[in-house]
């Protein structure tokens, strides 16, 4: 039946693969408070990564402050550490 449109109706098995999806992305994805971005730590080809998501919806994401920030809060404690020193 070439041509013809398929009926796009989820079986349940296919809906609770979906939501089952979404919890696990939910558990995956962390919201950084400091960049406000959404961010995954992965593991590709043996060696660790984080992606960071633009436009990724917060709701429903553990807050917890990315890599990237937490050097750049470190990097900026030592300069004032080393301006006060001086």
């Amino acid at each position: 039946m070439k041509g013809r449109k398929r009926n796009k109706v989820l079986t349940s098995n296919a809906l609770e693969k979906r939501i089952n999806d979404a919890k696990m992305t939910d558990k995956r994805i962390k919201y950084c408070n400091n960049c406000n971005k959404c961010w995954e730590h992965f593991i590709d080809e043996g060696s660790p990564r984080i992606y960071h998501y633009e436009d990724f919806p917060s709701y429903g994401k553990q807050i917890k402050m990315c890599k990237r920030c937490k050097l750049r809060g470190e990097i900026n404690e030592q300069n004032v550490m080393d301006k006060l020193s001086m």
